[in-house]
């Protein structure tokens, strides 16, 4: 593709999920436009979304990216970027796992290269493995109208970038372009020469102690330290604690009674006895912990494949009698979760819930009937089960699942449709008629999930296995 027409303040870049990408860089003050598209793949022809799922085009999910140079630079958006993904890893960003996950920077003209390879030899030197494409932009194709915008749509959808980070990239008061380090006179002028060295060795160097000009040895020393907080505390009197400073026994500690006259001899007498336990001192400080945020359990996310909407042929003539009469319904697009949802995906559901039931009391799985199970009170998943389908889940945490994820459950129709090949129309998913030899069928244990051919639209397990998860009920 000819990208000689291009804007000159245009970078394109490759983060995993385009998703996220794409709302990090709408947040950040200067971006005028942030587009998710296909770039570097084999073709137009195959740029398309359920195509690249297959791993086979070389396309890299991808967010075209416009700003004003007057309010931002390209060193700022650059390093927001390298903030959020991981330069190390190939074909992987966060859960998302496939080719069109690469991370990759792409430029259209010289201007832009210089850029972007001068904050790449930066971020290149702080890694042993540096896994990032970078290089001239081959080709790229908008991606569907249903990707774009999608988390402003989904406000719950599945974003790999956390919406802290995109909170904090989109708040700095300072454009990284501006920050001009200063020179290394400037710097040494400002430190002592010892200091001066540590800057230029910390990142070589085991921590080791600094002693400041004017400090002597004894000064800085563990017993000096504590002199001198005992003399700051000493000037505090809110900051006296009690501290034990006489060990009694349980018995002696309870007594009831004291003498007044053994008391006084001391000349300290406690109207309590177990204060007598305690002596006011004011070397001790209080300990405070550090409040730390619970680390939540994240999802395990999974592909999904669009299936267009449009009018099918539903029910039977000769069928049972919840599906007759054969009829018509009009359904608009939707996605579909590529697989059944897994041991190891529900199990981080419960954990992050914190049990088998919701806030009402509603049973989410019924353990006895899975393969999870709860041991010393913790959730176990039965060794070699983690990808095979969960099982025993009710309708509650089917449901419950599906809006922790961002998502919700499919209706009955719509998974007939999905099931029945979208607009072919198939009797089975794996055609007209039944072939027990590609799905689950003679097993009474479930099997892995993918374990079996896809239907036409890259589903896995529509028939086997499992019960499927809907909406009605």
């Amino acid at each position: 593709m000819d990208f000689s027409q291009e804007k000159e303040n245009v970078i394109y870049l490759a983060g995993g999920c385009f998703w996220g990408l794409e709302k990090l860089m709408q947040s950040i003050p200067g971006v005028i436009d942030a587009q998710s598209g296909y770039a570097n793949g084999t073709g137009k022809a195959d740029a398309k979304y359920q195509t690249i799922l297959g791993g086979k085009t070389g396309f890299r999910e991808t967010v075209r990216v416009e700003y004003d140079p007057a309010k931002v630079s390209l060193d700022h958006l650059l390093l927001a970027y390298f903030y959020v993904i991981d330069p190390t890893v190939l074909n992987k960003q966060g859960n998302d796992t496939g080719t069109q996950y690469q991370t990759g920077i792409y430029y259209t003209n010289t201007q832009v290269q210089a850029v972007v390879e001068r904050i790449v030899e930066l971020e290149r030197g702080r890694h042993k493995v540096f896994a990032v494409e970078v290089g001239p932009l081959k080709n790229y194709y908008p991606a569907e109208e249903y990707h774009q915008n999608y988390l402003d749509k989904n406000p719950g959808g599945y974003c790999h970038i956390s919406p802290a980070k995109i909170k904090l990239l989109s708040s700095l008061k300072i454009d990284a372009g501006a920050y001009k380090k200063p020179a290394a006179e400037t710097i040494r002028d400002k430190l002592t020469a010892e200091q001066f060295q540590v800057t230029k060795d910390c990142c070589r160097e085991h921590l080791r102690e600094i002693v400041t000009e004017g400090d002597s040895a004894e000064q800085v020393a563990p017993a000096a330290l504590i002199r001198e907080g005992e003399k700051l505390c000493e000037s505090k009197e809110e900051q006296q604690a009690f501290v034990l400073v006489e060990a009694k026994s349980i018995d002696e500690a309870m007594v009831t009674t004291v003498d007044a006259e053994e008391g006084s001899e001391g000349g300290d007498v406690y109207p309590n006895p177990l204060q007598s336990l305690l002596v006011r001192e004011p070397v001790v400080s209080r300990y405070v912990e550090i409040e730390r945020e619970e680390v939540k359990p994240q999802p395990l996310s999974t592909d999904m494949v669009f299936v267009e909407g449009g009018s099918f042929s539903r029910g039977s003539g000769d069928g049972q009698r919840d599906e007759l009469p054969i009829h018509t319904i009009t359904l608009p697009g939707f996605f579909l979760d590529i697989h059944p949802v897994t041991n190891e995906q529900f199990v981080r559901f419960l954990e992050f819930v914190g049990g088998e039931q919701d806030e009402h009391c509603n049973e989410l799985i019924r353990l006895k009937d899975s393969r999870i199970q709860r041991r010393s009170g913790r959730l176990i998943i039965e060794p070699g089960y983690a990808k095979h389908p969960v099982v025993g889940v009710t309708w509650y945490g089917a449901s419950s699942y599906a809006n922790w994820i961002g998502k919700r459950l499919p209706s009955e129709a719509e998974w007939e449709v999905a099931a029945s090949g979208g607009k072919l129309g198939m009797r089975y998913p794996s055609g007209d008629e039944m072939d027990k030899s590609k799905a689950n069928f003679f097993s009474s244990d479930t099997t892995p999930v993918m374990s079996y051919p896809s239907n036409v639209l890259g589903l896995y397990d529509m028939a086997g296995n499992i019960y499927e998860w809907c909406q009605d009920w």
